[in-house]
This record gives C-alpha cells, sequence and structure tokens, in this order.
C-alpha cells in the first residue's frame, strides 16, 4: 500500500458511503502492512460491527484511531462518470456532452493536491461551479449531489 495515497481523516468525515481502510492485526495483535477496506452503510455501522466491545455515542461515527482513508484520485473521479480527457491539460475530465447542443457540458480539472476546479461550459461561456479542495470520493460524491451533477 502507498501510504502517500492515504490519510489519517478527521472524524467528521466518516460518513455514510465513505470507504476506510483499518490494518489487519497478526496473531499478537499488532499492526501488519496490510489493510482492510471497510464501506460505512449505515450510521450504526461501528455498533452493528462490533456489538457491545464499542463506545458508541452522541450518534458520531468513530472508527479505530489507525484508520486510514485513500486521498480522491483518477480512478475515483472516472467512477463518478467523468471522461479524462489530456487535451488541453493533462489533468483534464470531462462529464455531459462534448458539443454545445444544450445538454450538460461539465468540465473538471484535476491535480495530485486535491485542488479541483469545476466548470460549466455553454457554448464560447464558462461558469465557474467549484474551485476547492476535495480530499476523497465521499466528499468528491457530496460536492456533485450539491451542484446537481
Amino acid at each position: 500500500m502507498d501510504k502517500t495515497k492515504f490519510y489519517t481523516p478527521e472524524s467528521d468525515e466518516f460518513c455514510i458511503g465513505a470507504t476506510y481502510y483499518m490494518p489487519v492485526l497478526d496473531d499478537d495483535l499488532k499492526e501488519t502492512d496490510q489493510y482492510l477496506a471497510i464501506n460505512i452503510q449505515s450510521f450504526n455501522f461501528f455498533s452493528e460491527l462490533l456489538g457491545d466491545q464499542w463506545d458508541f455515542y452522541d450518534e458520531r461515527i468513530s472508527p479505530p484511531k489507525t484508520s486510514v482513508m485513500k486521498y480522491l484520485d483518477k480512478e475515483d473521479i472516472e467512477s463518478c462518470g467523468f471522461k479524462y480527457d489530456d487535451f488541453p491539460n493533462p489533468h483534464y475530465y470531462w462529464f455531459g456532452s462534448t458539443d454545445n447542443d444544450g445538454e450538460l457540458n461539465i468540465t473538471l480539472y484535476f491535480n495530485d493536491l486535491q485542488n479541483i476546479i469545476i466548470d460549466n461550459e455553454q457554448g464560447s461561456y464558462s461558469f465557474r461551479l467549484f474551485d476547492g479542495k476535495i480530499k476523497n470520493l465521499c466528499e468528491f460524491k457530496k460536492l456533485l449531489k450539491q451542484l446537481g451533477i
């Protein structure tokens, strides 16, 4: 696992649909270099998974402290329907129609620092919908929903 592609998330980043990675323990209960991907399915996920052994309070999702999340990457963006196109920019993606027939025509610029720019291009006009940082796929999906994409 390339640890540069992962980070230690804040507790508010754990939401329904988020995937986090928990280290696998060996027979002596020590962490190994392997991680298990876990997708959060409900707000009661951890209490359902661990039963009475879990401290579940304030209805907050509180995963193990050694858990990590994967930074948003090319595969995540493409899994949401965006198509990669290295012209005019090596970090360029588009979603929707490539012609100007009035359909949704969204362009996205992404780099390895989680900086994302999303524009709605209509003919020769371009409207900025978002310019900011997105750390992971769950945040990206929330943003797309808020933008109606």
